[in-house]
């Protein structure tokens, strides 16, 4: 949504394919492709955990899974330092 309202302040309400793709290709650069990386390696994982923890859950007692679920903000830290 705010994209469009961004895109029709910038060009108003006339539609240009040229402008149209230099626009996408800032938004690319400017928003999408420089950070990608360090927010969405961590936050893959970050699913990847959660739903390990919910199948560990299923098959695991309340006590070991509570410890297991606490493990979460020891790889949160870690992964902040990394980045």
């Amino acid at each position: 949504g705010s994209l469009y309202i961004e895109y029709y302040v910038l060009h108003g309400t006339k539609f240009d394919l040229a402008k149209l793709s230099t626009f996408c290709k800032d938004v690319w650069n400017e928003m999408i492709h420089n950070d990608m990386l360090k927010i969405g390696v961590p936050g893959i994982l970050y699913v990847i955990e959660n739903n390990l923890l919910f199948i560990a859950l299923s098959n695991l007692s309340v006590a070991v899974y509570e410890v297991t679920d606490q493990f979460k903000i020891l790889t949160t830290a870690v992964f902040s330092v990394l980045i």
